[in-house]
């Protein structure tokens, strides 16, 4: 192999070389591109995700407010239902004092005698018998209602039977109301949550194809290096052949100098004359 041969392989090598350094630079600025959107995108996930976790809070404190808002709203029940209780029986202990007729039961009489008129064929009699009927029953309501209200103790036992029932349904409200609160943090979670982890889905592809790239750039690097290495074997060779040509050249410029200073020698010896430049000569070929 020559040393225009050896040139020419080390340019080819020295091209391949500067080929794979421009691919692995190519895959590398891809390879920021995907690490840059990787990160992007798991910050924004990570936004969601934070956010989310405000409302899963949020949504946990309303369900603790619905917890204990039941027990009130369960006291307050048990409370109105024994209330209840003895409302009824305050009122069966004045009632007799009044008379044996019950309230609820003349009620339940007004509304049977009500259905009877609006579905029965009654004749011009018998409707005025059944008009005439029912005002006398609502007069006997009335009339032992306000006997009712006007006791002090049922007064105070229907007080009580009232609190108990506006405290029951203020924490029933509080109930529904919380509860109502709590799912619609826990929608925002949710809907947040899937954001996010959407998001996170997209970073863990960018994350792929940044490995992607990442691999590629490494493997065009091993090229670049293999085929730099191949030049830099080229530039010894070089080297090696230039050094050698130039030793050559060397020594034979002294083998030269050195004969034609012998030559001048001789001629100097014999008597002949020496010029300047046969002086020069002697002096290169170390004879002076």
């Amino acid at each position: 192999m020559d040393l225009e041969e050896i040139k020419k392989k080390r340019e080819t090598e020295n091209s391949e070389a500067e080929h794979w350094r421009k691919v692995r630079d190519g895959f590398n600025r891809e390879a920021k591109k995907w690490v840059e959107k990787r990160d992007e995108l798991n910050g924004e996930s990570r936004k969601y995700i934070e956010e989310a976790h405000e409302h899963r809070n949020k949504r946990d404190e309303h369900n603790q407010k619905v917890r204990e808002s039941k027990v009130d709203r369960d006291k307050w029940n048990k409370i109105t239902t024994e209330k209840s209780v003895e409302l009824i029986q305050v009122k069966k202990r004045k009632l007799p004092q009044q008379g044996k007729t019950s309230t609820s039961r003349l009620r339940r009489e007004i509304k049977e005698m009500e259905l009877k008129q609006m579905t029965s064929v009654l004749s011009i009699k018998d409707e005025r018998k059944l008009v005439e009927r029912m005002k006398a029953i609502k007069a006997e309501i009335n009339a032992l209602d306000s006997v009712l209200v006007e006791d002090e103790e049922i007064k105070t036992a229907i007080a009580e039977l009232e609190e108990a029932r506006e405290k029951a349904e203020f924490h029933h409200t509080s109930v529904e109301t919380a509860a109502q609160l709590a799912q619609e943090e826990h929608d925002l979670m949710i809907q947040l949550y899937d954001q996010g982890h959407g998001l996170r889905k997209e970073a863990d592809d960018a994350q792929e194809q940044f490995i992607k790239a990442k691999v590629a750039a490494d493997e065009a690097h091993k090229n670049h290096i293999e085929h730099l290495r191949q030049v830099h074997d080229f530039d010894k060779i070089l080297f090696g052949l230039r050094k050698k040509a130039r030793e050559e050249r060397v020594e034979k410029e002294e083998e030269a100098a050195k004969k034609t200073s012998n030559e001048i020698m001789d001629k100097f010896k014999k008597g002949g004359k020496l010029s300047v430049e046969d002086l020069l000569s002697l002096q290169k070929g170390g004879q002076v």
